[in-house]
C-alpha cells in the first residue's frame, strides 16, 4: 500500500461526503412551513396577497318596556260630583263620597293617566283589595252592584263603578274590543254603566299600542233606598288600580 502524501490525504478527505447539520435542517423546515402558511392566507383572502378584508360584529341591546300610572290630583268636574264629595292628595288617596241620606245618590269621578313605551300596549285592572262587599263599617256592609255593567239603579242600596268618560263617551282605552263598559261616541253609554268591584279584579281599560298620558276615568257611585235600609255608620273600601304592559 503506497504511503499517502499530505497532499493526497487532503484530497482524499475532501472527497468524503459532507454531513448535514440538524440545526440547518430544522431552520429550512420552518422556512418552508412559513411560506406554506403565507400562501394559504393569500388564497383565503385574509392575509398577504388578499384584495379585500372583512370581519363581522354582532351588536346587541335590550329594550325594556316601561309603564307609568299617574294618580288623579282632583275630582273630575264633568260631570259635576255630588255635593259633599272630595278627593284628597295623592299621599292618602281618599275619594270621599260624602253623606248619604236614607234615599240618596253620591257619585264622583277621577281620571288616571297611563304612559307606556310598550308597542303592544297595556291593560288597567280594578280590584277590591278586601273581602266582598267593598263598602264596610263597624255597623254593617253596603251591597255591591251586580256583576254586569248597567245603568245606575237608584231603587237599591249598593255601590259600584263605571269606566270611561260619562260626558263625551270617547275614551279610547275604555273602548277596547269586547268592552262591557258601553258604547262610545255621541249618544253613547260609556261611563254610565255601573257594576260592583270584585276582589278578583276586572279590566277597565286596554290599549294595543304605546301611549302617553292616556286617560282612564273611573266613576264611583253609591245609592241608598228606603226600601233597603243601610245601618248608619262610616263606610269605607279600598280599591286597587293596576296598569300593566301586555
Amino acid at each position: 500500500m503506497p504511503i499517502q502524501t499530505p497532499m493526497h490525504a487532503a484530497a482524499t478527505l475532501h472527497a468524503l461526503p459532507r454531513r448535514r447539520s440538524p440545526r440547518r435542517d430544522a431552520a429550512r423546515q420552518l422556512a418552508l412551513l412559513a411560506l406554506a402558511l403565507f400562501a394559504l392566507a393569500a388564497t383565503a383572502g385574509t392575509g398577504i396577497g388578499a384584495t379585500s378584508l372583512s370581519t363581522t360584529k354582532t351588536v346587541t341591546a335590550t329594550v325594556l318596556a316601561s309603564i307609568a300610572l299617574a294618580d288623579p290630583t282632583a275630582l273630575d268636574t264633568s260631570p259635576a260630583p255630588t255635593a259633599g264629595t272630595a278627593w284628597t292628595d295623592a299621599a292618602t288617596n281618599l275619594l270621599v263620597l260624602g253623606e248619604l241620606q236614607p234615599t240618596d245618590v253620591a257619585s264622583a269621578s277621577a281620571t288616571w293617566r297611563v304612559t307606556t313605551s310598550n308597542p303592544t300596549g297595556y291593560q288597567v285592572t280594578l280590584s277590591n283589595t278586601g273581602a266582598a262587599p267593598l263598602m264596610r263599617s263597624s255597623a254593617g256592609t253596603m251591597a255591591d252592584m251586580p256583576d254586569s255593567p248597567a245603568a245606575l239603579d237608584t231603587s237599591k242600596s249598593h255601590v259600584g263603578v263605571a269606566a270611561g268618560d260619562a260626558v263625551g263617551h270617547a275614551q279610547g282605552a275604555v273602548s277596547f274590543t269586547g268592552t262591557p263598559w258601553g258604547s262610545a261616541g255621541a249618544g253613547g253609554t260609556q261611563g254610565t254603566l255601573y257594576r260592583g268591584v270584585p276582589a278578583a279584579g276586572m279590566i277597565v281599560a286596554s290599549r294595543t299600542s304605546g301611549e302617553l298620558n292616556d286617560p282612564v276615568t273611573l266613576n264611583f257611585a253609591a245609592t241608598t233606598a228606603a226600601s233597603q235600609p243601610v245601618p248608619p255608620g262610616a263606610y269605607a273600601g279600598t280599591v286597587r288600580v293596576t296598569a300593566a304592559t301586555i
